[in-house]
């Protein structure tokens, strides 16, 4: 019997991991996650929908930072055991989300990061120069070497956080093929998309109530220099809203907890209301069950074939 060792190839290999099923706004939700983790205040989104520059997307935080060598090993694939417990609010869990999530949309990712008292450096991953060399190499910058990174948010003054830009993105690439018109619209699509799903996937940690905030650090998120403002999908501040009680579930790997919410009518919101909470498709659309894990919320609107699609009520 003879045992052979069968790394993946590269190539191959990132070709593969880049076809795992993100949307661009799932994607974008990844690296907010460890945003959050980081214990950010300030989450800056940059995507420019201008047709002056290359289009690219940039998500700054003011969390802690990395070290150099914590940099280089949160580049790594499958940096954590998904067995180690995790710290209470960490919402990771594989070690790979920002890296699977940045190579579905983009072909170079860079990542800047600074801890407080430290200078800031950088990484590289260059799908195209993996395809080339058929090897997993990583790049890093450090010192004047900074300066030539584009878009670059993060310096010496910079007291502490990281930066994820995607370069080379995919979709744009394919647009840009038409028109800058075609481009542009995309953009300001994505855009609009984007902030929604903040405003919906984030809402308790923009707008955090009186019963979460022993356990979470509020955010701002900013888009474009927009601040986004939290989409409550239970709609609780509206006219017709109503509580229909909770409960807990509780299983060996913890406790699920249950609310029931009953949205107002539609005929009791005002029409800036309904513009509010996404509009009439949003109201029909997102009924159902809402998961969250750690007040993130992960599942949004589905009935998981327990009743038809349009039934009114909302359990979280």
């Amino acid at each position: 019997m003879t045992d052979h060792i069968l790394p993946p190839k590269p190539s191959n290999e990132i070709k593969t991991l880049r076809k795992i099923g993100y949307s661009l706004e799932t994607s974008i939700a990844d690296i907010l996650d460890n945003s959050i983790t980081a214990k950010a205040k300030k989450i800056e989104i940059e995507i420019p929908y201008s047709d002056q520059c290359e289009p690219y997307i940039s998500i700054k935080d003011d969390g802690q930072g990395m070290s150099k060598e914590e940099l280089i090993e949160n580049m790594r694939l499958g940096c954590k055991d998904p067995d180690d417990e995790r710290d209470p609010g960490d919402l990771g869990r594989f070690g790979s989300g920002m890296k699977t999530a940045s190579f579905s949309q983009a072909k170079k990712l860079i990542v800047i990061s600074k801890v407080e008292g430290k200078p800031p450096n950088a990484a590289i991953w260059d799908i195209d120069r993996i395809v080339r060399e058929n090897e997993w190499i990583l790049k890093t910058l450090s010192g004047k070497e900074l300066s030539k990174i584009k878009h670059l948010k993060i310096n010496k003054d910079t007291k502490s956080g990281t930066q994820v830009l995607w370069l080379n993105i995919d979709r744009y690439g394919e647009v840009s093929h038409g028109s800058h018109h075609n481009l542009e619209n995309e953009l300001v699509k994505d855009i609009v998309s984007i902030k929604r799903t903040i405003a919906v996937f984030f809402h308790r940690f923009i707008k955090v109530e009186q019963e979460d905030k022993k356990d979470i650090n509020k955010i701002k998120v900013i888009v474009n220099e927009d601040e986004i403002k939290a989409i409550d999908p239970f709609m609780r501040d509206f006219r017709g809203y109503q509580w229909s009680g909770d409960d807990s579930i509780i299983g060996k790997d913890g406790k699920t907890y249950i609310a029931i919410h009953n949205v107002p009518h539609p005929d009791k919101l005002k029409k800036q209301e309904l513009d509010d909470i996404g509009g009439v498709e949003f109201y029909n659309s997102k009924q159902g069950f809402y998961v969250y894990r750690d007040k993130r919320l992960m599942i949004e609107g589905d009935w998981f074939d327990t009743h038809a699609a349009g039934v009114l009520g909302n359990r979280a």
